[in-house]
């Protein structure tokens, strides 16, 4: 469906038994940090997405909740390893995007090394993630990723929604908190924990932490 639309590569060959995909090698470059939220390129990435969020969603196709990803990773972790306060925000900012009862075929992973870019056209590949859900999560990805400013979400928000605004300024921020809170989680759910990551990935839990408790939503 996707590759037949244009949106990403097509699959040659796929054996679900052994776990082997093999799909149209696309040539291209990934964006920076810089490329990534240029306007050209923020306006770009608003298109392919809203040309992705309009596909019909096909028979058997899986749903994407973060909510219950958040609820599944939080069982794995022993008492007070979360922060009361994070563990209050979720169930706000969940309770709050769960009222908008969207479904729409996602990718739920959009990082700017995901994006293929030829020049004429965008692709975006790495689709583990990929089902159906709310659309605010591709959006929240790609700016949770970048770690970007206040006018960055505002412009993306912007060339997304159009002249017909049906999202606001706060249901985006939502859905930002509530990606890195699952990140996060995820971080901390490794099997063994924080001694299994390096030191890079702790710097990054780390911060993640800090950012989720001085970002709490109200």
């Amino acid at each position: 469906m996707l590759g037949e639309a244009g949106l990403s590569p097509r699959v040659l060959h796929c054996d679900a038994e052994s776990g082997i995909l093999v799909t149209q090698f696309i040539e291209g470059a990934h964006w920076t940090r810089e490329s990534a939220i240029q306007p050209e390129n923020l306006s770009r990435l608003a298109g392919y997405l809203r040309r992705l969020h309009a596909l019909p969603a096909r028979p058997g196709m899986a749903a994407v909740d973060f909510s219950r990803q958040a609820d599944r990773l939080l069982r794995l972790l022993a008492p007070g390893v979360v922060p009361e306060a994070l563990e209050s925000a979720s169930r706000l900012v969940f309770g709050r995007l769960g009222q908008r009862e969207v479904s729409v075929v996602c990718h739920n992973d959009v990082h700017r090394l995901n994006i293929v870019d030829q020049g004429c056209r965008i692709w975006l590949v790495d689709w583990e993630y990929g089902g159906l859900g709310d659309y605010l999560y591709d959006l929240a990805s790609f700016l949770c990723y970048l770690q970007a400013g206040p006018q960055v979400c505002a412009a993306l928000l912007s060339y997304y929604e159009g002249s017909q605004p049906r999202t606001t300024q706060r249901e985006l921020d939502d859905a930002c908190w509530a990606f890195d809170y699952v990140r996060w989680l995820w971080y901390e759910a490794q099997q063994d924990g924080l001694a299994a990551l390096n030191a890079e990935d702790r710097d990054q839990v780390a911060e993640l932490e800090q950012r989720l408790l001085l970002s709490i939503p109200r």
